[in-house]
């Protein structure tokens, strides 16, 4: 990978990067590449040895998706792209967050009127430059290697006149601070958040702060923030994967409706609204039940159905 990689893996930094294989066709000696998404983890050695190494290898498409190959329903394409502001995507690791944030950049990216999309990734996956007819310019920014942490992603960003800013994750304050100063500044902003629904995202954001700014930080949210998606990815009975999905547009009138409430109902308030005027994942996972694996389907019902109970309790 790099020549400072084995060292910072054996000094207890696990490493996450892409690796990019060239392979040529035997009939007509065209170059292409085979990309992985790789993560290296030092680990217990041969008979004891402590230089061991773990290396675990996911084989990846060197460009995303488009949204009608992934068949993104009509509710998340509409707040995809707005003129301004952040569109946050949730779920677990493995979720299909980057291939759904990478369905939305290549829309971004082969529209007739060029943009200038920046991107914070960590470790960079897809390879937004090989995008068929791309007319965008893309520039691409690996955490870590070539630019310090996700909170240096967006002052950074704002320096190169951007009109499209991904982030590939904002969890700490100053992530998120930024993005918020982003996102209200004229930009769209694309990141990533670690929750388990759409009502639960802002409350999980503004625990990073202290309490006293949770209230200041929850107004800006809701004042930036114009769609929130969370995913899961469950076995299908035939194999493979299929997504199933939540999501909320949050226009002017909700937003309205979300400023006009205490911090402490923003989340009852958030279900209420996904509910009403988004798609809530209970109802997803019923529309796709005939395709998805029956172990799967019993498992994410059964929780689903016990956040139903405990709201009601």
């Amino acid at each position: 990978h790099r020549e400072s990689t084995p060292g910072k893996v054996r000094s207890g930094k696990p490493q996450a990067f892409a690796y990019s294989v060239p392979v040529v066709c035997d009939k007509t000696q065209k170059v292409s590449h085979v990309r992985f998404r790789v993560k290296a983890t030092a680990c217990q050695g041969t008979h004891g040895s402590q230089d061991g190494l773990a290396i675990c290898m996911r084989c990846m498409a060197s460009y995303p998706m488009t949204m009608d190959e992934l068949k993104v329903p009509q509710g998340i394409r509409d707040l995809a792209f707005p003129a301004s502001g952040i569109v946050i995507v949730t779920g677990e690791t493995g979720s299909g967050k980057t291939t759904l944030l990478g369905s939305f950049i290549r829309e971004k990216a082969t529209q007739e009127l060029p943009v200038h999309i920046v991107t914070y990734e960590d470790p960079i996956e897809y390879d937004y430059r090989s995008i068929p007819n791309k007319t965008a310019i893309i520039a691409q920014t690996e955490v870590g290697e070539m630019i310090g942490s996700f909170d240096d992603a967006i002052p950074d960003a704002m320096r190169r006149n951007p009109d499209i800013i991904k982030v590939g994750e904002v969890s700490e304050e100053k992530g998120i601070k930024n993005a918020l100063l982003a996102g209200q500044s004229g930009h769209l902003v694309y990141t990533t958040v670690h929750a388990e629904g759409v009502a639960i995202t802002f409350s999980r954001m503004v625990t990073a702060f202290p309490h006293e700014a949770q209230a200041g930080v929850m107004q800006s949210l809701i004042a930036s923030t114009r769609g929130i998606i969370h995913q899961r990815l469950l076995n299908k009975k035939d194999g493979g994967r299929i997504p199933v999905q939540e999501w909320l547009e949050i226009g002017r009138d909700e937003r309205e409706i979300l400023l006009d409430v205490p911090v402490k109902e923003i989340t009852s308030t958030l279900e209420r609204l996904v509910e009403e005027r988004g798609q809530p994942l209970l109802r997803d996972l019923e529309s796709k039940k005939d395709l998805i694996d029956e172990v799967d389907y019993k498992l994410n019902r059964r929780s689903l159905i016990k956040n139903e109970f405990k709201k009601e309790e």
